[in-house]
């Protein structure tokens, strides 16, 4: 988890000017489609019209998303609500099932519900079969 200050609509520029991989479809000129989900354009527009396309039906919940990395965030004023909540503690039993999610953090780390109070807005990265990643400054 990561957290940002304030909106995501002024994070959302920021991860796509790190340019970490493509979000989502682009056209001949490398722009984001207008209402082309996965992309920034996508998210931005979703957050400006409070998740309704302009005839008024509900608009998907956004997230970028490419092959083996996803970055999701907190939406709790629109209208399908989305909450990054803490992931149940490895120490705990596990609620069924051969895998479930769990968190395995040092003592003392900050809890999900602080750094939504603290910063704003929680965003989740997931990252799957990739080592690491360098991110230009």
């Amino acid at each position: 988890m990561n957290e940002a200050r304030g909106d995501i609509t002024s994070v959302l520029p920021d991860i796509r000017a790190a340019d970490l991989t493509r979000w989502g479809p682009v056209d001949q000129n490398g722009q984001d489609g207008p209402y082309t989900p996965g992309t920034v354009r996508y998210a931005l527009e979703y957050h400006r019209t409070r998740g309704h396309y302009p005839d008024g039906r509900p608009m998907p919940s956004p997230r970028l998303a490419t092959d083996g990395l996803t970055i999701d965030w907190d939406r709790l004023d629109l209208p399908l609500v989305n909450r990054i909540e803490e992931p149940a503690s490895c120490l705990s039993p596990s609620s069924g099932g051969t895998y479930h999610r769990c968190s395995q953090v040092p003592e003392g780390a900050g809890k999900v519900a602080e750094a939504r109070a603290r910063y704003g807005t929680v965003l989740e990265l997931t990252v799957d079969g990739r080592p690491y990643f360098t991110v230009k400054r």
